[in-house]
């Protein structure tokens, strides 16, 4: 009894040992075919994602290229005037300076009534810095100093913010006459949006450089609109106008050259397209190009110095952002590399789990 007890005992144990050194076979094959199912099924979800829903424009390209046109044009428009003021005062003081003296007020007068494009001008004593004669609006001299009169970027126009909040540009020329002290010519004048046929709904701004706008234009003409539906698309015009703005602003700080939306036709500055948001089934889409000279190898341009950007806005109806072609492939493709991968995961399990199971067994 006791042999029959100890053979017993031993042929146990053996089982156990080989059940022990079984159970390291057996786990290192159910590992790989649960890693290779879960690995079928997120490439499946990445064929889904890469050719599913596509985050295509929810505008048409035609319409996002003929805004950038739109604003290139602003933008050419509106540096061609103001270099035009800038090259306008400085040939007037150059050509009094020339010929006897005359008395400021008369300056101003013959000024206002040759050239209708200044809100206000001033003549200034630079001796005894007082103002001798000054026609229309007050021109504020707190921005006058040593640096503005003096050194590389003397006479330099720049743009001041006047006490109502309204910025206006500065231009500056010196009346030189030899009987009298040097006069100092100042004209003030707004940076309005260029005199371009908009068109119905479109909209232009001019920016400064930091999303600040200037001016507007266009959205006269929407106002006159009495739905109260069409006043709720007015003012979300209105925001969409600040926001893309600001973003234009940001993007035409980088350097032409380095622009990743580089400027079309050979544009000289930066210009891009925006899309913004969508209202009552329309998309807000947007064009900036930023003030740039003509040529920036020759004579430098003051008006591309002033950091500003012309923006268009322009609602259009709003079209699918994904293709319901290209969605059902998506699908399509990743249920078949979910089937392939069961497929294969059943063939691992029958070919080489259930044999090893079954030799376990035994």
């Amino acid at each position: 009894m006791t042999s029959s007890n100890a053979a017993y005992s031993a042929r146990g144990g053996r089982r156990r040992n080989r059940r022990r050194a079984d159970m390291p076979l057996l786990g290192g094959i159910r590992p790989p075919i649960a890693v290779l199912c879960v690995l079928v099924l997120a490439l499946a979800g990445l064929t889904v994602k890469v050719l599913g829903p596509g985050k295509e424009t929810a505008a048409p390209k035609a319409v996002l290229s003929s805004q950038q046109y739109f604003a290139e044009d602003g933008a050419i428009a509106l540096r061609a005037s103001v270099d035009e003021r800038v090259a306008d005062l400085e040939r007037t003081a150059a050509a009094l300076s020339e010929g006897p003296s005359v008395k400021p007020g008369r300056v101003l007068s013959d000024l206002s009534r040759a050239y209708q494009k200044w809100t206000g001008t001033t003549v200034l004593d630079l001796e005894s810095g007082d103002v001798v004669a000054a026609r229309g609006e007050t021109i504020p001299l707190a921005w006058l100093d040593k640096d503005v009169l003096t050194g590389g970027q003397a006479l330099t126009p720049r743009m001041v913010r006047l006490e109502t909040g309204d910025v206006r540009l500065m231009t500056m020329a010196v009346l030189n006459w030899r009987d009298r002290p040097q006069q100092l010519l100042i004209a003030s004048s707004s940076l309005s949006v260029p005199a371009i046929n908009l068109g119905p709904f479109r909209s232009m701004a001019v920016v400064t450089e930091n999303g600040e706008i200037l001016a507007t234009a266009g959205f006269d003409q929407v106002e006159a609109l009495d739905s109260q539906q069409e006043r709720k698309e007015l003012a979300f015009l209105h925001k969409e106008m600040s926001r893309l703005a600001g973003v234009a602003a940001k993007r035409t700080e980088q350097h032409p050259v380095s622009a990743k939306e580089p400027g079309s036709r050979g544009y000289p500055g930066v210009s891009g397209s925006l899309v913004g948001d969508a209202y009552n089934g329309r998309v807000s889409t947007a064009g900036y190009a930023s003030l740039a000279s003509s040529d920036p190898e020759g004579k430098k341009s003051v008006a591309a110095g002033l950091g500003l950007t012309v923006v268009s806005l322009l609602p259009v109806v709003e079209q699918q952002a994904s293709d319901q072609g290209r969605e059902l492939y998506g699908l399509a493709a990743a249920g078949v590399l979910v089937l392939l991968g069961l497929l294969a995961a059943t063939v691992l399990w029958a070919t080489v789990q259930r044999p090893l199971l079954r030799l376990f067994l035994e």
